[in-house]
């Protein structure tokens, strides 16, 4: 039996069908081949359906960029990144330091009058030890220090339980040459323009009148003490602090421990009722020697003192932990963190 095979090309709307051993496709006819041979074309007189052309694809439509010259004289160079390395040594390590005492020499404190009297001198020794070049001043009446206190310069100054704050202001004035001096005062001695200060207020009371934020102002506007001045206090605290024969409380010094705490100008709160004194001005002693800051004379003037990063050893520093002082255009870094014989890498726009 023979065996029968259609097929049907679809092409268009023309439909062309071929059985047996003959079949039509595309306008041509083939013959099947004979056993394991190739289809092979023979021409054919049959209707040749139209076959309809795929269109062309559409050519990507060329945009022409005409040239844009940059003038070069629009470009503004960028300020130049200045790196200057300084070595620390012994020498730029050590600040000038001038340190005061404000002391409350009301009745109720006379033994830490007494106390002050009798430990200084250890507290002046730690900063000479440490080859520091400090000057010590004390603002109150009535001191009577030996021989080995002899460097402490006394202002006589009568301080009360609640004027601290007030009666400072113009004494120091005085001592930076940038005011008179105080009514029933002959003279006060001079403290340096370059040397960090700190000023250390010692009472049993809290300030009135003149307040925290009343001082903090006042030593972040006045020339030889913005950016280089720390408060410390000695005081009642509230909670720590214990009454005793010796130690008395009159009011909590809150005034003093705000400034204290005060990150642009604070240092360390300690409690005045502490019994050893000397353990006390040893541990002011070590906070002051680290607190003080080391300057770095810069090489060039920064063209914008915002951008100025300082590292030590590799690290950048917290931007708190330095300050530009544009009047002898140098760094001041604290030197919590600093030894000779480091590298400081300071880097600014010029």
């Amino acid at each position: 039996m023979k065996n029968f095979i259609t097929f049907c090309f679809f092409l268009g709307l023309t439909v062309s069908c071929a059985d047996d051993s003959n079949f039509k496709g595309s306008g041509k006819t083939y013959r099947s081949a004979d056993k394991g041979g190739d289809a092979t074309p023979e021409p054919s007189s049959s209707f040749e359906p139209a076959v309809s052309e795929e269109p062309e694809a559409p050519q990507p439509e060329v945009i022409e960029v005409a040239e844009v010259a940059v003038a070069t004289e629009d470009v503004q160079d960028l300020p130049e990144l200045y790196q200057q390395n300084h070595r620390l040594t012994a020498e730029t390590t050590q600040k000038p330091a001038d340190i005061v005492f404000v002391v409350d020499t009301s009745g109720s404190m006379n033994d830490e009058k007494v106390a002050i009297e009798n430990n200084l001198g250890l507290f002046m020794e730690r900063f000479a030890t440490a080859k520091l070049d400090s000057e010590f001043f004390i603002i109150g009446q009535g001191f009577h220090f030996g021989a080995q206190n002899s460097a402490a310069k006394v202002i006589p100054q009568r301080i009360g339980s609640k004027d601290s704050l007030t009666k400072t202001i113009p004494v120091l004035k005085a001592m930076l040459g940038t005011g008179a001096v105080p009514a029933g005062l002959a003279s006060v001695p001079s403290m340096r323009a370059d040397s960090a200060k700190e000023i250390v207020f010692v009472t049993d009371d809290d300030a009135s009148g003149t307040l925290a934020s009343d001082f903090k102002s006042f030593v972040q506007t006045e020339n030889g003490l913005k950016d280089k001045t720390n408060t410390n206090g000695i005081v009642w605290i509230d909670g720590v602090s214990q009454a005793s024969a010796t130690c008395t409380r009159a009011n909590n010094g809150g005034e003093y421990q705000k400034l204290a705490k005060d990150p642009d100008v604070g240092g360390l709160s300690l409690d005045l009722c502490q019994k050893d004194w000397a353990q006390l001005l040893d541990q002011l002693a070590s906070h002051i020697i680290t607190s003080l800051k080391t300057q770095v004379p810069l090489d060039q003037i920064p063209a914008n003192a915002a951008e100025i990063v300082v590292s030590y050893e590799g690290t950048p520093l917290n931007p708190q932990d330095f300050s530009y002082d544009p009047a002898t255009n140098a760094i001041q870094i604290k030197n919590e963190s600093l030894q000779a014989g480091g590298t400081l890498l300071i880097e600014y726009p010029i």
